[in-house]
């Protein structure tokens, strides 16, 4: 597949610029002079960084540093965040952040971080140059601490009705489970708990379900032996042709393939 150089033209911003993007299938290849980071909302981002070959999709997110070379591309219809964020805004205490690899698991703190930068960037926050400030400074602190080595997933506060949600859906999620079951373990109401668990995780609760099934799903698949419509059935869905649509959405890869580069 050719692959496209994009000349490293672009400026970098000042302290921080958000925008949301959807990218092609055919392959770029670009450098830039600023970190960048990307929160994948739907789909997954094919990212080939030096000799890893990455898929970018929810649960997960990546951070390149300056100068880094990146081909990129999607396979499905897929729409990121993406955080360009200037080199000196970056640095915490005169440190760069730590470059244990290019792609990380997303704990609640960064996902809180990338919902809220999601509001400001509907809100035209960034255009602010105190704001961008402020939001790159926090960034950089939230990323130094999700990569800090042995650091534990962050966890929101134990009390907010968004997090019983969650852990419901934890507990629950490869079994039947209907919006008003999690609204009652969560204390609250339905239209209640729709607002706060997207306020609180930027995803629906049905998207946090699909999500957790999914990655269960990912694991079965990894392990090898079940066949693809007994995982669909293992992971709670009645129907193994809609959850080839959603695992291909969400993943980037179907099912069978997702397995096949597994066994390579």
């Amino acid at each position: 597949m050719p692959i496209t150089p994009i000349p490293a033209s672009d400026p970098a911003p000042a302290a921080l610029a958000l925008s949301e993007r959807s990218y092609a299938p055919s392959p770029l290849l670009h450098r830039h002079s600023y970190y960048q980071l990307f929160f994948t909302q739907r789909g997954a981002l094919r990212l080939h960084v030096a000799d890893a070959r990455l898929s970018v999709g929810l649960g997960s997110w990546a951070l390149l540093p300056p100068g880094t070379e990146h081909v990129f591309w999607c396979e499905v219809p897929t729409s990121c965040l993406v955080v360009d964020v200037a080199a000196p805004a970056m640095l915490l205490h005169g440190e760069a952040p730590p470059a244990d690899g290019v792609m990380h698991p997303l704990d609640a703190r960064l996902m809180a971080v990338a919902a809220l930068l999601q509001s400001e960037l509907r809100a035209g926050g960034c255009a602010e140059p105190l704001l961008a400030e402020a939001l790159a400074g926090y960034l950089s602190a939230a990323v130094r601490v999700a990569l800090r080595p042995g650091a534990a997933p962050t966890p929101p506060p134990a009390t907010a009705p968004a997090v019983r949600a969650r852990d419901y859906l934890e507990a629950h999620a490869l079994g039947p489970v209907s919006l008003a079951e999690v609204a009652a373990a969560a204390g609250t109401s339905v239209a209640h708990l729709q607002r706060s668990f997207r306020a609180a995780y930027g995803l629906t609760v049905i998207e946090q379900l699909q999500a957790l099934r999914v990655r269960r799903a990912q694991a079965l698949l990894r392990e090898g032996g079940m066949p693809v419509e007994a995982v669909a059935a293992a992971v709670g869905f009645a129907s193994h042709s809609y959850f080839t649509r959603l695992f291909t959405r969400l993943v980037g890869a179907s099912p069978a393939r997702y397995r096949r580069q597994w066994e390579c």
